[in-house]
């Protein structure tokens, strides 16, 4: 098995955790981690025996890196996106794809003139749980799609930490989006949504965020985004999801009761994850070293990703939609 080289842009909190598990898996090899937190960057270079960068460009220029892992702040996804197709390296580009649709097909122009394979990290397609509820609508055990219901609550901390940067529609509503829209199979046509900012408004974001969708097969969609629950819930999201055919109906519950509870006296209840990032015996698992093994195998065997750019700007489009709608109170319709 060819080995792949790869690097990682950006060791926040998701970066962190492509590269430790990009340094456990067979056949790829970790060369090296960008981040601009130089303290940050040795830490993680030590801990996982590569080489440390503070300019992705010198990282992706290397003839030993094949791939990367972009997980940047969202203003920083063009710039390093086009930057690294124009070199001939895959990509795998954590969500969202971009918050504009200029930027989006900036990104995908390029992609699709290197002929590199590109994807955009919609992690929660890899969860066990919407993955089997996909194969089960797809194999239409509930006939055809009427609605698809969702909602996804963060932690108030999220929303001081993320807020000034970016809307809870995309750091949080954007999971759902795209899973409604993986799930419909059909092309949205309008959206309308409302919101509330009370408590985060002077940080230029919303509380929440409620949405609705229509199909153009007829379909109605409705995504619920939030970021104010108090982080002595310990459980880190909650959420749900129901999927309701004209032959039946899925209901997926990630509430805060995740399987597993653990309670301390300084912390209160906790709830450690048990499907995205789970850790067994030192080494990192679940939905998202699927991602990163399926990301892996698609360069190896030249096949289309799960996740393929269309779908990640279909996701971006409807996000606009619904903070237009909010900002505007008004339907917005959206192109053909």
């Amino acid at each position: 098995m060819k080995e792949i080289g790869v690097g990682v842009i950006g060791t926040g909190f998701i970066g962190s955790k492509h590269a430790e598990i990009y340094a456990s898996l067979e056949g790829c090899r970790l060369v090296g981690i960008c981040d601009v937190n130089q303290e940050r960057l040795h830490a993680q270079c030590d801990k996982l025996h590569c080489r440390p960068f503070t300019d992705y460009r010198e990282l992706v220029e290397r003839d030993d890196v094949d791939a990367v892992s972009i997980c940047l702040p969202e203003a920083n996804h063009v710039g390093a996106s086009v930057d690294c197709a124009q070199r001939g390296k895959h990509i795998l580009l954590e969500k969202p794809l971009a918050t504009s649709l200029e930027d989006c097909d900036r990104i995908l122009e390029a992609v699709a003139g290197s002929g590199v394979t590109f994807t955009v990290g919609h992690l929660l397609r890899f969860d066990p749980k919407y993955a089997q509820a996909y194969e089960y609508v797809r194999s239409g055990g509930i006939g055809n799609i009427v609605q698809v219901k969702a909602q996804r609550n963060g932690m108030i901390s999220a929303g001081y930490g993320a807020g000034r940067g970016t809307s809870v529609m995309f750091h949080v509503g954007i999971h759902d989006v795209d899973l409604m829209l993986w799930f419909a199979d059909d092309s949205p046509i309008r959206v309308s949504a409302e919101k509330a900012d009370g408590v985060l408004g002077s940080l230029g974001t919303e509380d929440a965020v409620l949405s609705t969708v229509k199909f153009r097969k007829g379909a109605i969609g409705s995504v619920g985004a939030s970021w104010v629950l108090g982080d002595r819930l310990g459980s880190g999201v909650n959420a749900s999801m129901e999927i309701i055919g004209d032959k039946g109906y899925i209901s997926i519950d990630l509430g805060a009761e995740r399987g597993l509870r653990v309670f301390s006296d300084s912390d209160g209840w906790l709830f450690p994850d048990l499907w995205h990032w789970p850790s067994f015996g030192g080494r990192m698992g679940g939905a998202l070293e699927a991602q990163l093994r399926h990301f892996l195998r698609c360069i190896r065997e030249q096949t289309p990703p799960l996740v393929s750019g269309a779908e990640a700007r279909s996701a971006v489009a409807v996000v606009l939609a619904a903070l237009e709608s909010a900002s505007k109170g008004v339907p917005v319709t959206l192109g053909s």
